[in-house]
């Protein structure tokens, strides 16, 4: 077994917390990049399916009218949605999830770091929040953060793991400590000045993540008057964890959140009776683009209710909220000409859609609007994401 993997293997069963393995701060204090005070909360979200594009974007309609767009009609002008935006690195297929957030899949060419928005983030700023992160997945122990030596982050997949996550009592000190203790222990066994550059960021990273932990250790979180009752279901259950991340953001126990929603089995609503990835694959079958339709509205009616609780509770303007279908044509298992909504941040929204493609050809390639949305969170100096220069700064800003 060669060292990464060793590394793997030994130290994220030890370091994980809460299920979740923390982001690494060390390398932006090594690298000299000095850590910011985030501006603004940052929630994205990718529906794995993606979203049939008639209920999404109609053809020669530049309205928000559509019918998945209306259900956000309260906060329409404070949003965004962009036409045919895509990401040429990322390739198609059910196991290249991961490259929505990361705009480059693992089966192809990779820019270092190998690392997703949420966690560029997180790594870069200041921790002001009890949870640093959230990392979520509906129906997965394969979430979509990566932090910045490539590693997956463990995402909480249950109603009542994120429920503990943002406002059960932080590990023990003792525990903490003992985990310190272990770390130091291996570090001084098996560490040395001529071990692979790789193996020493992992150990230092995660040293640092265990201080942070002992700090954060001793705040108390909030205590919350709210009840839930899991159908284990991934898709019913989907209006839990947005409560939930809804009052963790208020309560101010996670300032970045990341949501996959996925799931390939049943949804137990009227009118479908296939499961909802039997249904993705329609190939243009009526009985089979109802009952999906019939899927997704559901999923847009609860994606609506969060961002315009949100602006009820008057932390949209503060909070970025990225909806991405991962799928242009799950049908296709294409990744092209995706449904992307943005919305509250302060953004320059009025309303609009912005075209992202000029006679076929991508002038706005997904990375860019990545990388405005990291200027709107205060990373100012970053020129570009995932090794993709530029940015959408004078459309949004």
């Amino acid at each position: 077994m060669n060292r990464r993997n060793f590394t793997k293997a030994a130290l994220l069963p030890l370091l994980s917390t809460g299920g979740l393995l923390a982001p690494p701060q060390a390398k932006a204090a090594a690298t000299g990049t000095s850590l910011v005070s985030l501006k603004k909360k940052v929630v994205l979200v990718s529906v794995n399916l993606g979203f049939l594009p008639q209920n999404f974007s109609p053809d020669n309609d530049n309205s928000l009218n559509s019918r998945y767009l209306e259900k956000f009609a309260p906060v329409h002008k404070k949003m965004t949605i962009f036409n045919d935006i895509e990401q040429p690195e990322r390739l198609g297929g059910h196991r290249n999830h991961h490259s929505v957030f990361t705009c480059q899949s693992k089966f192809g060419k990779v820019q270092t770091p190998f690392v997703s928005l949420d966690q560029l983030l997180a790594a870069r700023s200041l921790q002001v929040t009890r949870q640093k992160f959230s990392s979520i997945c509906t129906a997965s122990r394969e979430g979509m953060s990566f932090n910045m030596n490539g590693l997956p982050i463990p995402p909480l997949s249950s109603p009542q793991a994120l429920n503990d996550y943002l406002f059960g009592q932080s590990s023990s000190l003792e525990s903490l400590e003992s985990k310190k203790k272990t770390l130091l222990t291996f570090r001084e066994k098996l560490v040395s000045p001529k071990s692979d550059q790789y193996y020493r960021d992992v150990i230092e990273e995660n040293m640092e993540v265990l201080e942070s932990d002992i700090k954060w250790a001793s705040v108390k979180p909030p205590k919350i008057d709210y009840r839930f009752s899991s159908t284990r279901n991934p898709t019913m259950d989907l209006p839990i964890y947005l409560d939930l991340m809804k009052l963790g953001l208020q309560k101010d126990q996670s300032n970045i959140m990341v949501l996959d929603i996925k799931n390939s089995g049943a949804v137990p609503l009227d009118g479908v009776s296939l499961g909802y990835h039997a249904n993705s694959h329609h190939n243009n079958e009526q009985s089979k683009l109802t009952e999906l339709g019939l899927i997704e509205d559901f999923i847009t009616d609860k994606l609506a209710d969060f961002v315009n609780g949100l602006e009820k509770m008057n932390l949209l303007d503060d909070t970025i909220v990225l909806i991405a279908g991962n799928m242009g044509d799950p049908s296709l298992h294409s990744m092209k000409d995706m449904s992307v909504l943005l919305a509250g941040g302060g953004f320059k929204h009025e309303g609009r859609r912005i075209p992202c493609k000029d006679k076929g050809a991508l002038i706005h390639p997904l990375a860019e609007l990545y990388t405005t949305i990291l200027h709107q969170s205060g990373m100012e100096g970053l020129d570009g994401f995932a090794g993709i220069p530029g940015n959408m700064d004078d459309l949004l800003l």
